[in-house]
């Protein structure tokens, strides 16, 4: 879990923004307190009305610099077992980058507002997981706190085991997942097993590249998600972003989005922040830029999204039905010269100053 989030100007922008709406005619060219300063965020041009000029850290916003104390890196000693590291080589094996999450996915460390008060209701998800072959390695704890904690003190390359517990918050950890595969083996019968609390779930290790799933477990609103990416060191880069997207009050404003950059190893690499909606075509878009952690220009992202509806058996913790969708799309360089893709999925009330996204991006990465 994560808690303890301070006021920025974004925040106080938003605040402004719900006035607004509360006092006025609502503005359907405005974002739900969106966009770095330097842009004229719209829908209609190219790029979103976003530059390619560097910006202060984390876009000048404390809040969101702050969401980086979520991602706790791990120096997993069995990163360095003489198995694993030949395993990891290309003409050995393959190697996926995996995020579990595990909780109340509805509000993130870089949102504007905290999380509501879980009423002392705790969900324990203590558990481990494992494959039947191979090896998992362990790149980084999300949103870890007080008694949380993995069993580091590893003797079985194949087994993680952690305690975790979440209120209205949620915990995670990014890991690899090792496939060694020999002459002639293809992995077909190599299973992910994960048990997390009172829940199970099995996966096909092949079936990881490209997973996206997520499901509602309890009456709380609870969810358990899996997100999977096939990883070739030295060959492609890859990783994952994840943060807050607001549903604006009404489907013809824009809402907005900002999070981390994180790499496959669990490490930030930046930040991303936009805004999106439904142009003038009908056409559902996102624009938004990326950042490292000085503030110089990585890039834009911009793609297409959808709105799937309320969660089944969402808000029983807040009282606001949470509306569900996805995103996917391209990541480009300053001459909008495609470098990768970006897709994942989002979570969020209408007019809520809080949500949630995650996801993952790559740039030369899949399976061959």
């Amino acid at each position: 879990m994560f808690r303890g989030r301070a006021i920025s100007w974004w925040a106080v922008l938003a605040a402004l923004a719900l006035i607004g709406f509360a006092g006025c005619d609502k503005d359907s060219t405005a974002p739900l307190d969106s966009s770095p300063p330097d842009g004229n965020p719209n829908l209609e041009d190219s790029m979103g009305g976003l530059t390619s000029d560097d910006e202060a850290p984390a876009f000048g916003d404390a809040v969101l610099e702050g969401s980086v104390e979520a991602e706790g890196r791990v120096d997993d000693l069995m990163a360095h077992d003489p198995d694993i590291t030949r395993w990891m080589r290309p003409d050995s094996g393959r190697v996926y980058g995996v995020t579990l999450l595990w909780g109340d996915l509805d509000f993130d460390p870089s949102g504007t507002a905290g999380g509501a008060d879980s009423g002392g209701v705790v969900t324990d998800w203590s558990g481990h997981l494992e494959v039947n072959r191979g090896a998992v390695v362990v790149r980084s704890t999300i949103a870890f706190e007080r008694d949380d904690h993995l069993a580091l003190t590893r003797s079985d390359k194949t087994r993680i085991e952690w305690i975790s517990h979440t209120g209205t918050d949620f915990d995670g950890i990014r890991i690899y997942v090792i496939q060694p595969l020999g002459d002639g083996e293809d992995g077909e019968n190599d299973i992910l097993s994960i048990v997390a609390g009172a829940h199970e779930w099995e996966f096909r290790v092949n079936d990881l590249d490209g997973l996206d799933h997520t499901e509602t477990v309890d009456d709380l609103g609870n969810q358990f998600s899996i997100t999977g990416i096939l990883y070739v060191p030295t060959v492609c880069s890859c990783g994952f972003l994840g943060g807050a997207w607001l549903l604006p009050e009404s489907p013809d404003e824009m809402g907005s989005f900002q999070g981390r950059w994180v790499d496959v190893d669990g490490q930030v690499a930046g930040f991303v922040r936009g805004h999106y909606g439904v142009n003038e075509a009908g056409r559902k878009v996102f624009f938004g830029k990326y950042i490292d952690l000085d503030g110089n220009f990585l890039g834009f992202i911009r793609g297409s999204w959808d709105n799937l509806g309320v969660d089944v058996g969402s808000g029983s913790h807040h009282g606001r039905m949470r509306h569900h969708g996805w995103f996917r799309g391209d990541w480009l360089d300053g001459n909008e010269a495609v470098l990768g893709k970006v897709h994942g999925n989002w979570r969020s009330a209408r007019g809520s100053s809080d949500g949630f996204f995650h996801g993952v991006w790559s740039t030369g990465c899949g399976r061959p």
